[in-house]
């Protein structure tokens, strides 16, 4: 909080009009700003479909453990295992990616970012060890971590300035959904 309070400085609201619309109809806006901007939705739907493979491990880290475990104290090990490593690929992918790719790179990788997420799943049909299990949700969250903040640039270059808590209120819930 200190660190916002001191290192961020006041600015003016963009786009906030004297008088408010109701709520369902400024959503509405969110969304048709969205889905009517080809690129717009284009990003939309890569980083929605992407995060759909991408928490896939940690949804079913309880189940999957559960068939991978001989007894129910090995099970939980291997629950915490799945569940930590996206997470962790997460950290890792988001320094690594950030620190070592220029803005450019970064903006380049995105399809590759957005095809290797789901790929790193595929080893799952061959009903792998927890180990591979935890590396597949390991690479996902790596992967994320490094499509989500480019992503994220392209669609704020785009937007209208007006629209972003609409656009991004949008984009919060489709992440979240």
């Amino acid at each position: 909080a200190l660190l916002i309070r001191l290192g961020v400085h006041d600015r003016r609201p963009v786009g906030i009009s004297q008088t408010r619309r109701p709520l369902l109809r400024e959503t509405g806006d969110g969304f048709r700003i969205i889905w009517h901007s080809r690129v717009m939705r284009g990003i939309a739907v890569l980083v929605f479909a992407t995060m759909f493979f991408g928490v896939v491990p940690e949804g079913l880290a309880a189940g999957w453990a559960q068939t991978l475990a001989d007894d129910r104290a090995e099970a939980g090990w291997m629950q915490a295992m799945i569940m930590i490593a996206s997470p962790v690929g997460i950290i890792l992918g988001g320094l690594v990616v950030g620190r070592l790719l220029s803005a450019e790179q970064r903006r380049r990788s995105i399809p590759v970012f957005a095809v290797l997420t789901p790929l790193a799943l595929v080893p799952a049909i061959f009903a792998p060890p927890v180990y591979l299990v935890s590396l597949m949700a390991f690479v996902c969250g790596f992967m994320g971590a490094g499509m989500f903040p480019a992503a994220h640039g392209l669609f704020v270059e785009v937007l209208p300035a007006g629209y972003r808590a609409r656009a991004f209120g949008v984009m919060q819930t489709g992440v979240q959904v």
